[in-house]
């Protein structure tokens, strides 16, 4: 298509009687960007504008020539042009991506410093940076910053950057509080909203709460997916309120939204709570749901069999993995070991580890410290 738009750009004058304009160039010159065709972007010519900068300094993001692109920025000022919100929006978000958090908070600065106003996404794309490099006080500077800013206001994505990252950085206080002022500005919450704030209070052993915003789900009508639902289940895990639990994975049946993640938690917090008999009867119908059973389900059940004395039925799963495609991990097999060592059956272990270099399994600290207490 960009082929096209070049032919058609460089007949404008022979087939309409006009010489093409900045706009026209802008527009091919977006095209090739968009093609990732950037060398063809340089060969048409003509006087630029701001747009034309703008899509520059994206082409140059694109190609990761950061120092290139802020060039550009300063070169808009030095023309006499302005520089808009998505001339420094562009260059800080691709920043940020890049893990130069430094620099983007600079470019932020100076935005201030010059007198351009940056909107919302540009305070949401420093909140996530940061976030995501867990410097809570850094984006809490940030946040702060737009709440006294009164050309921008939180919007969902705020929010929802706010709600997840604080329960990454285990700030479950201030975390509640952003969704009491999310609740009192009427902020619309998604799923995404909804999800973060279940798996933060379940992380924090806050359980009431968790079912309170999960309640609050529902009765808005948001449709709930396998990610929250296994979120609660592990709460309630957690909490060992294994009633809640069932009536939970009835729910999840009744939906189909089940797969082999929930069968992990289930069984693990069954065999937890002591309950061998119905971690079995799970484990047995993982397959007739329609999900195959992973490394960590392997691990989970193992662990928890030998952790509640069912040895033979530990290396019964053992074996049955092994005879398949061999999915069980060194969490599955120091388990196992740590079983075999403790009741003295030395010469099992020994062909246990083996068995386990055998797999292709490399021996790593998880094996090797039960192995060494085994023969102390």
């Amino acid at each position: 298509m960009s082929d096209e738009a070049l032919d058609l750009f460089q007949r404008m004058k022979q087939s309409f009687g006009c010489e093409p304009g900045i706009r026209s160039y802008n527009t091919l010159l977006n095209a090739f960007a968009e093609s990732n065709r950037w060398e063809d972007a340089k060969t048409v010519g003509m006087e630029p504008n701001l747009q034309t900068y703008n899509i520059l300094i994206k082409i140059a993001c694109r190609k990761k020539h950061f120092k290139e692109a802020k060039q550009l920025l300063n070169c808009i000022w030095e023309t006499g042009l302005q520089p808009n919100v998505r001339s420094y929006g562009a260059l800080i978000n691709e920043l940020v991506k890049g893990g130069n958090l430094v620099v983007a908070s600079e470019l932020f600065d100076d935005m201030f410093e010059r007198e351009v106003i940056p909107d919302v996404m540009c305070y949401n794309i420093l909140i996530d940076g940061f976030f995501r490099n867990r410097d809570f006080v850094k984006a809490n500077e940030v946040w702060e910053r737009l709440l006294e800013d009164s050309s921008a206001y939180p919007n969902s994505v705020t929010y929802n950057v706010m709600i997840n990252g604080l329960c990454k950085c285990g700030k479950f206080d201030e975390c509640l509080s952003i969704w009491e002022r999310m609740k009192k500005n009427e902020r619309e919450k998604d799923l995404f909203t909804y999800s973060s704030m279940i798996h933060g209070l379940c992380e924090a052993g806050n359980i009431d709460g968790a079912e309170r915003v999960y309640k609050d789900m529902v009765e808005n009508g948001v449709m709930i997916d396998v990610v929250t639902y296994n979120a609660m289940l592990n709460g309630y895990c957690k909490a060992r309120k294994i009633e809640d639990c069932f009536e939970l994975w009835k729910l999840m049946e009744k939906e189909s939204c089940i797969n082999v993640v929930s069968f992990n938690i289930f069984i693990r917090g069954l065999l937890e709570d002591g309950k061998v008999d119905e971690a079995i009867s799970l484990w047995g119908i993982l397959q007739q749901r329609g999900c195959s059973a992973d490394a960590s389900t392997y691990g989970v059940l193992i662990h928890g069999l030998c952790k509640n004395g069912y040895l033979e039925k530990a290396l019964d799963i053992l074996q049955e993995s092994e005879l398949g495609e061999g999915k069980v991990d060194s969490f599955g097999y120091s388990s196992m070991i740590d079983g075999l060592g403790k009741q003295g059956r030395l010469d099992e272990v020994a062909g246990l580890l083996c068995r386990i270099v055998k797999c292709g399994h490399k021996l790593n600290p998880y094996v090797y410290n039960p192995l060494i207490q085994a023969f102390v």
